[in-house]
C-alpha cells in the first residue's frame, strides 16, 4: 500500500502538536504513512499546498490559521471555513471538523445550557453552528464587531458587544474561541484584554470556563486568568479539542477513527 502523505497547513505552526498526534493514529491503524507541518504564511503559499493535493502528491491536509475560508472556497464547500481537505478518489473534498470536535471534547450534554463564544474569526464560524446543533444557547462575543454579528445572523444566536459585561454574566459554559495566547508561553502578558469578562459573575454561577489554545506544560492565558478569578476551569481543553477534532479529520483520510484520548496521553504533551 502507497504510504498515506498528510499535512498542516497554516503560518505560526512550528509549535503544533499534530503530528505527534497523527503518529499515534497511524499506529493504531496499522497504516504506514507521515504527517508534515507545512508553512503557508500567506495565501498564494496556502494555494501552493491545496495544488499539491489536487495533483495527488499529498493524500490530504488540515487546514489552521489564517487560511480556513480560502480552503472552502478553493474546494467551493457550503461551509464558510475548512479545516479539512482531502482526496476521496479523484474528487477533492473538504470539511471542518472544528465544531464535533470541540462537541466531543466537552462531553457533558448541552441542550439549554447558556453558552458564551469569544471570538468572532474561522474556530468561532466553526464552532457556533455545532454549539446550537446540540441544544447551547449561545451568545457570541468577538473583537471584531461586524463579524460578531454576521456570525449572529448567519446562526441565528445572540451577539453582544466585546467590552460589555452585562449580557454574559449567566453564562454556564464560556469557551475561548479567539487567538488570545496563542503560541504565546509563559505568564499572561496582556491581562487587561480579559479584565472587563465578569469573572465575579462566573465564580457565583459555578461556570466552566474552556479554552480552544493549548499550550504545552502550562495553563495558557486563559486558564491562568481563570484560575486566578476562582473560576472553574478545563485545564488543557485545547489539546483535547485538537485531539478530538484531528480524530474526525483522520476518519476523513482513512476511514478509521483513533481513540483520540489514548493518543493524547501517548504524547509528550502534559497540560502541566
Amino acid at each position: 500500500m502507497t504510504p498515506l502523505r498528510l499535512g498542516l497547513v497554516g503560518a505560526g505552526i512550528a509549535h503544533s502538536l499534530s503530528p505527534a498526534l497523527y503518529g499515534h493514529f497511524l499506529r493504531q491503524a496499522g497504516l504506514d504513512g507521515s504527517y508534515a507541518l507545512l508553512a503557508a504564511p500567506n495565501a498564494r503559499a496556502a494555494e501552493h499546498w491545496l495544488e499539491v493535493i489536487r495533483a495527488g502528491r499529498l493524500c490530504g491536509v488540515n487546514v489552521t490559521t489564517p487560511h480556513k475560508a480560502l480552503a472552502a472556497r478553493w474546494v467551493a464547500i457550503a461551509e464558510p471555513v475548512a479545516n479539512t481537505v482531502y482526496r476521496q478518489g479523484s474528487t477533492l473534498r473538504a470539511c471542518n471538523t472544528d465544531g464535533p470536535g470541540l462537541l466531543d471534547a466537552l462531553v457533558e450534554p448541552l441542550v439549554g445550557v447558556r453558552t458564551v463564544v469569544l471570538g468572532s474569526g474561522g474556530a468561532a464560524l466553526a464552532c457556533v453552528p455545532a454549539l446550537v446543533s446540540a441544544g447551547a444557547r449561545v451568545t457570541v462575543c468577538g473583537r471584531n464587531a461586524d463579524s460578531t454579528v454576521e456570525i449572529a445572523r448567519a446562526t441565528g444566536v445572540a451577539a453582544a458587544a466585546w467590552g460589555d459585561s452585562t449580557a454574559l454574566t449567566e453564562a454556564e459554559l464560556v469557551v475561548q474561541l479567539s487567538r488570545f495566547g496563542h503560541g504565546e508561553p509563559g505568564p499572561c502578558r496582556q491581562p487587561e484584554v480579559m479584565a472587563w469578562l465578569p469573572w465575579p459573575a462566573w465564580v457565583r454561577c459555578q461556570t466552566r470556563v474552556v479554552d480552544a489554545v493549548y499550550a504545552r506544560g502550562a495553563r495558557t492565558w486563559f486558564e491562568q486568568l481563570a484560575a486566578q478569578a476562582g473560576v472553574i476551569g478545563d485545564r488543557g481543553f485545547g489539546a483535547q479539542m485538537l485531539a478530538a477534532q484531528a480524530a474526525r479529520s483522520f476518519e476523513r483520510f482513512t476511514g478509521n477513527r483513533p481513540d483520540w484520548r489514548m493518543a493524547l496521553a501517548a504524547t509528550s504533551y502534559t497540560s502541566g
